[in-house]
């Protein structure tokens, strides 16, 4: 007799001797192939399913679905699987499942443990039942295991007895919400604390793209046809009696008409038209019944977002055509917001239910239940339950559930809003919101509030210990009046809260009086009244400690006495002036009256002007005020002028966070009060923030904390490096001391920061200054330069712009007739092309501030750079001559030789048949100490004339190319190379030409030079370390006084040597690479080696490799073991070829990635050659033949070169060589030499992307 196909596949599951991924297929077939009779779908049942963007791995997970799609996530995981070989489960159930309990998931009811034996089925859905049972000593009970064996599922029965919970009907998503309205569903069982964290935040991140998407169509399929529908029935009326005007203020006729408001307008009409207005204007509203709402999110809701992004002329109409642009965006916005603020509540009133706050349950099971009985009948949606449960709720959280206008969505009885509320309401329904608390409570936002709509809108989420830090820094003491001006959901508000209740708790005061005191002191404003809603929610939510125990009538008075204490208000703009004065002589008057025009402009709103209570907090001074300033650039902010009403601080690409800044220093802050804020790190050296820097020189700095080493982790994603500045008003000195911190990766552990890691220390006011580490004679002048040039606002470029550049330097000449502090042309030059030089510096270490000071005497690399005297007709250059004119001087202006290569414009600018005068263009990233790598973007013409602009090439006859270099501009350390005739540069790269034979590019290999650019030059900072390199800066960088012959040939030849050794080790590693290349194997990993039991990884341990990411600074073999710089890695390899290769694997990766994180998963997915031998002999000649001890032998001979030229004594050079290595940001920065540079940066990336920028 035949097999039947279900014996068939068990035969084969029973006898397979292959690896245990095989099996994972077979099972899944089971499942899917309907032979069998369980019919899931493909996309259901899924092998390896990475779960919570974590490293956790189910050998199979079994999805829900809806209508015929599967639902993917943790809240929808219903099985997941482990599975084993031979009887690898059938001795050991407990302790496989114990192993893998972390793979059961939110929405997780069954976990199939399976080996080649048997089959046991576990109900996991009681997860206290589950986690007693596996604390116990016997054996797991029958209630919640069952096992079979194969031979017993071999018939049909028995097999759907066992996988029957799996079927279709049964993984379909409605039939579960079937259950859950009858209130058949476990609810409030899933503890937030602990490994639920994470999925707890997976399950409101679930829950909010629910309600957005849903929004989304709602407004796309619903909205704006009913848009168009409306526009039609306002056309008569508008044919009649002009444009219509909107007042929402008045709920019954919001719609009247221009011709009918202005009295000279009416009078023209026919005396028929006046008279039948009413009645056609009441028909109207009658007809428009259905659709105000369109009406209403396009000409308010919608024009609200417009103004915060700085969108003119938004209309839904234009979304359709405008996919990627900014109606989309505001379109984005407005659903994000809307979704949000729904979940928020739902979230609230989850809390008050499981801390039974109300009488009853509403939209968890119980309160379900009860709603849809009644809804069946009257065929009402979820949006209705939603509307009596904010009545019900106000009476307790007025000012949590009042209207607002996001309620649009709720108000209206949308089925696709309605199933997305019942699933949100489903998935939050297992959670029991009493084991939600604290952190995550601080951070829940952060879980789910879109960070693309965040950052559009110049809003980063800032981490609950940023804000505790920054409180403490800034001396909170829980009796100060704090305002934090753009609060967002509160959390710097929040976390003062927090501490002010823990010490009452303390101290046994929680009382209604004293709680009303502490909340008092809180202020917040922000522009969104979303924002400020959910502040709200956030206050209420640390409030629910305080209310435990107590009755319903106790926490209604609660409740009602303290939420309406908390001064947070929305709506309008922080920076608003309202008549304020900021500035100090003539631009205090002008801030008064444009602060006032700011006000007026808005005046065609007919209802509040101001929010109530918004400008009483705005116009107030407080002791202390703390922030996250939004980063909008002035393109971006809308109709309000803050360029004007901020005078003093205005300039070119001002973001707002310099406004709010200012207005905290000049307004907000009490005479003796402090102000700490998070901000880019562009603030401390960006020409925009130069304006600032000069308002701050009047008060005191207390601390700096440099946040750049953390790389994305400050904003959880982000890479915007940042500082956080603690400053007094009041008198500052030069001596002050300022507390510096900088922070690294090691402060930051299991994702929360920890300052108490940060190295500190302290330094004077003026050792902050960039120009303290310059010569003396340079200080003054260039101190004065920057503020001459800020204060006209001059935006010079060197081609155009000629009366610009001409009345620059002529303020620079008359502030520099002491001939003592006469400007020498290098410094004429390069300051009348580009933006100031003064910077903060932020980064210090003990010892820096007396190193760097052994430099600042030193000639600087502008002295050599050539200097050409150039006269201009009309904005084009006339005359040309080497050397400073005797007659016609103000007709010439001073041009260094150091300028950007050409920007192209286009791919039209290359080179076409019958140019010429071509030479091979290059970018940037080609550039390297030993010379140009990698292939030329391609051919251009110097004559032809078709790219955007010429930069330095204006003067390419006059080019040498004689000790001439190219610079690149972006990277973490200066980087230079020979530049040689017929080679040219596009405008990511300088050409710098030298008047001197210098060896700029072996130079700069010294990390004495890198410690000094490292600390004084970088400018606008951007992620991974990186930096640009400015005209206005590099020139400044100190050179040797004495540049004879002998020593500069000294200097080259020791660079040189440094050159070639390097080259050496890059050739070495290219060879490794086409080895490992060569010995390529499809899943010949780490992990596969040791589930196939190779002879290779006898022995090996992975125990003591963290399963989680943690940050790495070195990688070493000790013994039998491969250690990292983490406490929390220590792998044990005893066979020596893979313990080498494996350690130089996570070398290089360290090596390459300045944010490097290793964790056990990143060493089982190694992927190991087949002719390891060849390739660890390869990696082993690095050592052998003293290549690397090679190099490092000739960098130390140039820095002992280098310092001693410059004279500089053995104990700072020490100093500034070990910073370069151990230092936990400079260590990481490293030159773009050959042996790295080919690995991290492809050197010959000619993509679309950003090929003709």
């Amino acid at each position: 007799m035949p097999l039947s196909p279900l014996k068939k596949k068990i035969d084969q599951i029973t006898a397979n001797d292959a690896g245990e991924p095989d099996l994972y297929s077979y099972i899944r077939d089971l499942l899917i192939r309907r032979t069998f009779g369980i019919g899931a779908l493909d996309g259901q049942v899924v092998i390896d399913s990475k779960l919570n963007n974590s490293r956790r791995r189910p050998d199979l997970v079994v999805y829900r679905s809806s209508n015929g799609k599967p639902l993917r996530g943790p809240d929808y995981a219903l099985a997941v699987f482990e599975i084993k070989k031979d009887d690898g489960v059938e001795g050991n159930t407990k302790g496989v499942l114990r192993e893998k309990r972390s793979y059961v998931q939110t929405g997780t009811s069954w976990f199939f443990l399976i080996d080649q034996r048997v089959v046991t089925r576990i109900d996991v859905t009681d997860r206290v039942a589950l986690d007693e049972a596996l604390s116990s000593r016997s054996t797991l009970p029958k209630e919640i295991a069952t096992t079979w064996t194969w031979a017993q599922l071999a018939d049909p029965d028995s097999f759907a007895e066992c996988f029957e919970v799996l079927s279709t009907a049964n993984l379909e998503l409605e039939a579960e919400l079937q259950r859950f309205r009858r209130n058949e569903t476990p609810f409030s069982v899933l503890d937030a604390s602990g490994d639920g964290r994470a999925l707890f935040g997976e399950t409101v991140r679930t829950a909010a793209e629910l309600l957005r998407e849903a929004v989304v169509e709602i407004i796309e399929t619903r909205g704006i046809p009913d848009l168009v529908h409306a526009n039609e029935i306002l056309k008569p009326m508008i044919a009649d009696y002009g444009a219509p005007v909107y007042d929402w203020a008045d709920p019954q006729r919001p719609v009247s008409f221009e011709y009918m408001l202005d009295r000279k307008l009416r009078d023209a009409l026919s005396e028929k038209l006046v008279v039948e207005y009413e009645r056609r204007r009441q028909d109207l509203m009658a007809d428009l019944e259905s659709v105000l709402y369109a009406l209403r999110l396009e000409h308010d809701l919608l024009q609200q977002y417009a103004e915060r992004q700085g969108v003119a002329n938004a209309s839904l109409l234009k979304v359709e055509k405008d996919r990627d642009k900014p109606n989309a965006k505001l379109l984005a916005s407005l659903a994000y917001e809307t979704g949000s603020l729904i979940l928020s509540r739902m979230l609230t009133i989850r809390f008050c239910e499981d801390y039974g706050l109300f009488n009853v349950r509403y939209i968890s099971n119980g309160g379900i239940e009860v709603f849809w009985r009644f809804a069946d009948h009257f065929d009402l949606p979820m949006q209705e339950l939603l509307r009596q449960t904010y009545r019900h709720a106000r009476d307790v959280f007025r000012s949590i559930f009042d209207a607002n206008l996001l309620d649009w969505a709720i108000r209206r009885d949308d089925p696709v809003l309605s199933r997305a509320l019942e699933r949100a309401a489903y998935i939050l329904s297992r959670w029991d919101f009493r084991t939600v608390r604290g952190d995550i409570l601080s951070g829940v936002y952060d879980q789910y509030l879109d960070v693309s709509q965040r950052r559009r809108l110049g809003e980063v989420y800032t981490r609950p210990e940023i804000a505790r830090f920054m409180l403490e820094a800034a001396g909170w003491n829980g009796s100060d009046d704090v305002l934090d001006p753009a609060c967002g959901t509160g959390t710097f508000l929040v976390e003062a809260l927090v501490q002010r209740l823990d010490q009452l708790s303390s101290a046994g005061a929680i009382n209604v009086s004293n709680v009303r005191e502490v909340v008092g002191h809180l202020h917040g404003l922000d522009i969104s009244t979303f924002s400020i809603a959910l502040a709200q929610i956030q206050v209420f939510w640390h409030l629910i400690d305080v209310l435990r125990g107590k009755t319903i009538g106790e926490t209604r008075e609660f409740a009602r006495s303290i939420l309406p204490a908390l001064p947070l208000f929305g709506g309008w703009s922080s920076l608003d002036a309202m008549g304020a004065t900021f500035g100090e002589g003539e631009q205090a008057g002008n801030t008064a009256q444009i602060g006032m025009t700011f006000r007026v402009a808005h005046e065609g709103r007919t209802h509040a002007l101001v929010p109530a209570g918004f400008e009483r907090t705005v116009q107030r001074e407080y002791n202390l005020v703390v922030m996250n300033p939004p980063y909008i650039r002035s393109e971006r902010t809308g109709s309000a002028d803050y360029g004007s009403v901020y005078e003093e601080v205005a300039y070119k690409n001002t973001d707002t966070s310099i406004y709010f800044i200012y207005r905290a220093l000049r307004q907000w802050m009490k005479p003796g009060g402090r102000l700490a804020f998070i901000v880019p790190i562009g603030m401390s050296e960006a020409a925009y923030a130069g304006p600032l820097r000069r308002v701050l020189e009047g008060f005191r700095i207390k601390l700096v904390a440099d946040l750049e080493g953390l790389g994305k982790a400050t904003f959880r994603g982000v890479k915007r490096p940042t500082i956080i500045m603690v400053v007094e008003k009041t008198s500052p000195s030069p001596d002050d001391e300022v507390e510096m911190l900088q922070l690294g990766p090691t402060a930051l552990i299991d994702d929360v920061i920890d300052f108490s890691k940060a190295t500190r220390t302290k330094v004077k006011r003026r050792q902050m200054d960039r120009l303290a580490y310059v010569p003396e004679f340079l200080r003054k002048i260039v101190k004065e330069a920057d503020k001459k040039l800020l204060a006209e606002g001059e935006d010079v470029e060197f081609e155009v712009d000629t009366e610009s550049v001409s009345d620059a330097t002529e303020h620079l000449d008359a502030a520099s007739e002491d001939p003592g502090t006469k400007m020498p042309a290098w410094v004429q030059a390069m300051r009348s092309n580009e933006d100031g030089s003064d910077a903060i510096l932020t980064k210090f270490a003990d010892g820096d501030v007396e190193a760097l000071s052994a430099l600042s005497d030193l000639p600087r690399l502008g002295e050599i750079v050539r200097v050409l005297w150039v006269k201009r007709t009309r904005g084009k250059v006339a005359e040309v001559q080497d050397d400073k004119p005797t007659s016609e001087v103000y007709a010439f202006r001073p041009e260094l030789m150091f300028n950007y290569g050409v920007k192209l414009g286009g791919a039209r600018a290359f080179s076409q048949l019958g140019d010429t005068d071509c030479i091979d263009l290059y970018k940037g990233q080609n550039i390297f100490p030993q010379g140009l790598l990698g292939a030329p973007l391609g051919s251009w013409s110097l004559t032809a004339g078709r790219e955007s602009t010429r930069y330095i090439y204006t003067y390419a006859d006059h080019l040498s190319y004689k000790n001439t270099y190219a610079v690149r501009e972006i990277s973490q350390l200066p980087t230079a190379a020979p530049v040689q005739e017929g080679n040219g540069f596009q405008n990511t790269a300088y050409v710098v030409e030298l008047i001197e034979n210098f060896p700029l590019n072996s130079y700069l290999l010294s990390r004495v030079v890198q410690f000094y650019a490292a600390r004084v030059l970088r400018s606008s900072v951007i992620e991974d370390l990186g930096c640009h390199w400015y005209k206005r800066t590099l020139p400044l960088l100190p050179i040797p006084p004495d540049l004879s012959v002998e020593r500069l040939e000294a200097l080259r030849v020791t660079g040189q040597a440094a050159l070639d050794a390097d080259s050496d080790i890059a050739n070495l590693y290219r060879e490794i690479d086409a080895l490992i290349a060569k010995g390529r194997q499809e899943d010949r990993t780490v992990n596969r080696l040791i589930v196939g039991g190779d002879a290779l990884v006898a022995g090996i341990d992975l125990n003591g490799v963290s399963e989680k990411p943690v940050p790495v600074l070195h990688v070493q073999e000790v013994g039998d073991e491969i250690r990292t710089s983490d406490l929390f890695f220590r792998l044990v390899v005893p066979n020596a070829d893979l313990r080498t290769f494996i350690a130089f694997k996570l070398a290089r990766h360290v090596e390459d990635n300045p944010d490097a994180e290793l964790a056990r998963e990143g060493v089982l997915a190694v992927a190991v050659p087949t002719n390891l031998d060849d390739v660890v002999a390869a990696i082993r000649s690095l050592t052998l033949d003293d290549l690397e001890a090679r190099y490092m032998n000739a960098l130390d001979a140039l820095d002992r070169l280098v310092a001693e030229q410059c004279g500089i004594c053995d104990s700072h050079r020490d100093h500034m060589i070990s910073a370069m290595m151990s230092d936990p940001i400079l260590s990481k920065m490293r030159p773009m030499l050959a042996q790295r540079g080919l690995r991290v940066q492809p050197y010959a990336d000619h993509s679309e992307g950003g090929r003709y920028e």
